[in-house]
Parts: C-alpha cells; structure tokens; sequence
C-alpha cells in the first residue's frame, strides 16, 4: 500500500516500509531499500487508506490498528484503535474478528466492518479531531443463525436522486451496501440491501428501518409488495406516524388508518448508556460513592420519540411528544434511586429520528 513516499508491505509476521533510500529519487530495482516497522502482523482483509496512514486488522489477535509515521522514532508505529472497545471484537466468552470492512468518507467517516458472527461494526474516525468510536448495529436478530446476518459491505459514491416533489438531488456521498442473510418464512435469503441517509426533507421520510420499502400514492390502508418479510413482524411509518408491529401476510400488511406515505419495514431499537459517572469532590474521586441524578437535560438535533432514565426498567419518554421533529434540550426530573455507578439509559424503539449531541446530568454525590 502506498503511503507518502513510501511503499508499506503488510505482511502476516510484521510490518514493512520500502522506499528508494537516501541517495534514489525512484524506487527501482537498483534503489530499494526496506526495514520493518511494527510486529504485529495483517490479516487477510486488506488495509484501508485514508489521508496519510493505513488501518489494518492485526493478524494476531482481534484488533484494529492505524499505521502511522511517527517523526520522533523516524519509523511507522501502529497504535490500537480498539483498545476501549475491545468488547465488540473479543471477551471471555467469544473471540470475534473482521472479515471484511469499507470506509464510508462522507458524510460521517464511518469505516464499517463485518464481524466473523454476522454483526455489523461502525467506527466513526476522523484522526484530526481524535475521534475513535466504534459503535454495533443489529438487524432482524442480529445473529449468525441466518436472520439478520451481515455477509458482505461495499461503499459506492452515488448521488440521492431528485425526489418526487421535484426538490434538487443531493450531492454525491458515500453509499453503504450490505448483503445480509435472513431467515424468511423458514427459508434462507440474501438481499442486497442499502443504509438509508440520515436526510429526510419531511418527518414522513424519516428512513429508521430495516430491509424496509417505501410507498407513495393514493389513500390507502393496505401495503403490498412486502413479500421480501412474509411472515415477519414489521413496523410501519404512516405518514409520519409509527404504527405496528403488523405481521406480513400474502406479501401484505393492513393499517388502522389510511395513509399516502409509508415506510414498512424491521424494527430496531436504539440505545445509549452512559459509562459510571466520576466527578472530582473534596475528598477526591467520586467513584465508588453513591450517586443520585436528580434531573437530565438532553440535547437533541431533529429528534422525536426518545426516552431515557437510570435503566431499562425506569425509561421515561422525553420531550413534547410533538410530531414535528425537535432540536434544542429536553429537560426531565430523574426517578430512580441511589446507586454507586449513576449510569444513564437513552433508548429510541420508533421508527422516527433522534440525534443525541449533548447528556447533561445535575447530580447529587453521597456517602
């Protein structure tokens, strides 16, 4: 792989640099000179390039590591990315690894990657502002018994099409492509599916689910056309409304109500959790300390439906419950009782958007 002026051969045992040498201008035959870098070995799956370094998985070990020049060793070194999230790649009771992986660039940096089990990784990098965060999504069941299993990803640089209202297309970003195993109605199918934007021009095109399908047209309260999930429970976004779960009949599903809009599809639910709170105190660290959140603020871009509380037990809805998306803080009083960790739930169950920027806690610190 190509990095600078420099030629990086990644090799199962170690890590490679190759370059003309002192004297050369251009790698030749003649001029080539070669050292190793690192020991830690790549894997199969071939490495990313982005801006000036190379992301590789290590073949030795679950691990993503980002390989970079360092000026004050004047050699390459490869810094662990997923030391903090070690737990989506490998525990006690699994070892994990990436078979395949590709680097979305716009609109979010995303490198999205394929876990051994069929479990979709996201790692948002973007090395200028050091930010490292990986993230897990889940579809159907999100396991490798053949419902909701992701086998492959591709990322293809597409622009969104103008859409039927006659507004102007977006400009060109970088399109996920998954194919995923699923399990329909007793029979194993792969589709080819595509990660929907995270841009909506009204809350009735808010695009949150899975193997989902679109309708516009006249009145209507039967969709058809769905007999890619016969047999499935989906959850339907009627005119901006979540209705469901409806289970899938004869390629079809019946609404309460008629709709002109409609997104059908497999359900996910979204979640947050807050790692244990440490706050400085007279006596020092906070941790360990019993802790109660009186009251949360939320900050939240173009969002609706969300909830939060200390656990999944004692989840309240916040916000206005206005159907227009919201962008602003949403403040609530806390339930809950004393703990030692201080832990926050943020959940969101609807096929509807939510964006969390900011979690703001007001905290009282005990014995």
């Amino acid at each position: 792989m190509p990095v600078g002026a420099n030629l990086m051969i990644l090799t199962a045992g170690a890590e490679w640099r190759c370059w003309p040498g002192p004297t050369a201008a251009a790698l030749t035959p003649a001029s080539c000179a070669t050292l190793p870098q690192t020991g830690f070995g790549c894997s199969h799956v071939p490495p990313i390039q982005a801006d000036n370094a190379l992301l590789f998985c290590q073949e030795r070990g679950s691990r993503v590591r980002e390989l970079r020049f360092d000026m004050l060793q004047d050699q390459y070194q490869a810094s662990d990315l997923s030391v903090l999230s070690s737990h989506l790649l490998g525990d006690t009771t699994h070892a994990h690894a990436i078979e395949e992986w590709a680097l979305c660039e716009e609109p979010f940096r995303i490198v999205w990657a394929v876990r051994s089990d069929g479990t979709l990784l996201g790692l948002t990098w973007m090395r200028e502002h050091e930010v490292q965060a990986w993230h897990r999504h889940d579809t159907g069941s999100g396991g490798s018994d053949g419902d909701g299993a992701v086998e492959s990803v591709a990322s293809i640089v597409e622009a969104e099409p103008a859409d039927e209202d006659g507004g102007a297309p977006s400009p060109p970003a970088d399109s996920l492509y998954l194919i995923v195993r699923r399990a329909v109605n007793g029979t194993i199918r792969r589709y080819l599916e595509r990660l929907a934007p995270r841009r909506f021009a009204t809350p009735d095109r808010a695009w949150f689910l899975d193997c989902a399908l679109a309708y516009a047209g006249p009145s209507t309260a039967t969709l058809t056309g769905l007999d890619h999930l016969e047999g499935k429970a989906v959850t339907v976004l009627a005119d901006g409304v979540p209705a469901g779960p409806f289970t899938v009949t004869g390629g079809a599903v019946t609404l309460a109500a008629p709709c002109t809009r409609a997104i059908a599809g497999l359900p996910y639910r979204a979640e947050l959790e807050t790692l244990d709170l440490d706050l400085p105190t007279a006596s020092g660290t906070a941790q360990g300390r019993l802790k109660k959140i009186t009251r949360l603020t939320v900050r939240v871009k173009d969002s609706r439906g969300l909830q939060a509380g200390p656990g999944a037990a004692a989840l309240r809805r916040i916000g206005d419950g206005a159907e227009a998306a919201f962008t602003g803080d949403w403040s609530m009083m806390m339930p809950g009782d004393w703990t030692r960790g201080g832990r926050l739930l943020l959940r969101q169950d609807q096929p509807l958007p939510c964006t969390v920027l900011a979690v703001i806690p007001e905290v009282e610190i005990g014995g």
